[in-house]
């Protein structure tokens, strides 16, 4: 019987895949426990719509984020920090500080996950830090801390 699977059933299919699989597991088992359906041609035909949907989807969310990417690598983001005699600040910067910079001038928000640190910044002076944005695109701006 073939079915296409509506959730991910360990050991017999992921949601979205239109599998063979035996009538009585099928019916006894799949269907009923709302793990599949039965695959008519026209459920196949709206599953494959949906899946040439969302890979176009994903690849203008790829897109915007590699302009972003090049927008992000060209910036140098200031931060203003307090210090003290020999130019120490107090405390450090941290993921959420550069996400605040970030996003009063490009109005872009990050996570804190998303941004990578070069370790603990605790002095003056100008760092490249890394963004993360979806797969395998990472952005490496700098950020320049200057005194209040």
């Amino acid at each position: 019987m073939r079915i296409i699977f509506l959730k991910d059933c360990p050991g017999q299919g992921r949601k979205g895949e239109v599998k063979d699989i035996s009538d009585g597991y099928a019916k006894n088992f799949l269907i009923p426990k709302g793990f599949a359906v039965l695959a008519t041609p026209s459920l196949v035909s709206k599953l494959e719509n949906e899946k040439r949907a969302q890979a176009e989807k994903e690849r203008r969310i790829l897109e915007e984020h590699a302009k972003l990417k090049d927008e992000l690598d060209r910036r140098t983001f200031t931060i203003a920090v307090k210090t003290g005699d020999k130019d120490q600040i107090y405390g450090s910067v941290h993921e959420k500080d550069v996400s605040a910079a970030i996003k009063g001038k490009t109005g872009y928000e990050f996570e804190k996950n998303q941004i990578v640190l070069p370790g603990h910044i605790k002095e003056l002076g100008e760092y490249t830090i890394e963004i993360r944005l979806a797969g395998n695109i990472i952005a490496r701006p700098k950020i320049k801390l200057i005194k209040i």
